[in-house]
């Protein structure tokens, strides 16, 4: 099934380049502020926020642009390409390149590792920031670090020892985290570290994202269509470009919560409590290190800004009138 025409075209896009490597960005509405609606991992490009641009442009200014290695960017071949330094380099210059001096930023699962730095190093830049279904590992979770540990293992055997020592770690959690007790429900961890490999994806790089978008991300029931489009953005890049983004740097914990306590404009965190990929802990801890408002939509998995919009929109809207209440519309019942 082929993905629908967008519901809105842009009114403005372009190219920026930095060391060779260029980035395509566009522009919706004309309204004031301007919300830049950062990438996500390049598993995705920037139609991920199709389900957000629409409403948003009708009342702000909206920016969004393809991550690298996704979308209508480039697709360097090395890791340090991809690291989180290069995607708040590339934001800075889409603001530059889009005439946007500041704006709120809206980051959904690994963007919140641009959104961070930009929010506490860019304060001037930075009106507010919102963070859904956020990437920022501010808690222990086992899933995750045995997967960084064994993305380039070719060893099955190797990598079944180190699942199963995942799980002896995981027992503790499990009497004191909801979120793990519904991973241990919904996930057959064995077959995600079979599959979370970059030797897997080489062989099988569609098995790998119907695993990923089916299981891991898009767990809420009656989410075909949303799994679907998920399958083809996932089909628009290759396994090695998307290794290479895997493996670039991303924010180590202690770097996180010290960017955490830099952090000054209003934030809004946005997580389903039903999250598989990010565990609803991690928000929980964002929330409290920066001072932010947090809301947990129940049921709801990473896949939240296409599953449920409404809230995404509403939450997004609100705290862009908070940060700036003479835009045209403050004071408005939200709707639509």
């Amino acid at each position: 099934m082929t993905e629908p025409a967008p519901v809105r075209d842009p009114d403005e896009q372009g190219f920026v380049e930095r060391d060779g490597v260029r980035v395509a960005w566009q522009r919706f509405g004309d309204g004031e502020p301007t919300l830049v609606l950062l990438p996500a991992w390049s598993i995705v490009p920037s139609r991920v926020w199709k389900a957000q641009v629409p409403y948003l442009a009708r009342h702000f200014r909206v920016v969004t642009f393809d991550g690298r290695g996704s979308g209508a960017s480039d697709r360097p071949r090395v890791a340090a390409a991809y690291s989180y330094r290069e995607f708040v380099a590339d934001a800075l210059a889409v603001m530059d390149a889009s005439a946007t001096d500041r704006a709120v930023l809206g980051a959904f699962s690994r963007g919140a590792q641009w959104a961070l730095p930009l929010a506490a190093e860019h304060g001037e830049r930075v009106l507010g920031a919102a963070f859904v279904a956020s990437l920022l590992p501010l808690t222990p979770w086992p899933p995750l670090e045995t997967v960084m540990r064994t993305f380039e293992e070719p060893s099955a055997a190797r990598r079944a020892l180190a699942s199963a020592a995942a799980l002896r770690i995981s027992l503790p959690l499990l009497a004191r985290s909801a979120t793990m007790r519904h991973f241990a429900r919904r996930i057959n961890f064995f077959e995600g570290v079979t599959k979370y490999n970059v030797h897997y994806w080489r062989r099988d790089y569609r098995g790998f994202l119907e695993w990923f978008v089916g299981s891991l991300a898009g767990s809420e029931a009656h989410s075909t269509r949303q799994i679907e489009t998920g399958m083809e953005w996932g089909l628009q890049t290759d396994p090695e470009t998307l290794a290479d983004a895997w493996r670039g740097e991303r924010l180590a914990p202690d770097e996180a919560r010290r960017l955490c306590a830099q952090v000054r404009c209003p934030v809004r965190v946005v997580h389903g409590t039903h999250d598989l990929n990010c565990p609803l802990e991690w928000a929980q801890e964002l929330a409290r290190l920066t001072g932010g408002r947090l809301l947990e939509l129940e049921g709801g998995d990473h896949l939240i800004a296409v599953r449920r919009p409404v809230a995404v929109n509403l939450a997004l809207r609100q705290l862009v009138e908070e940060v700036a209440p003479e835009a045209p519309v403050a004071g408005r019942a939200l709707g639509p």
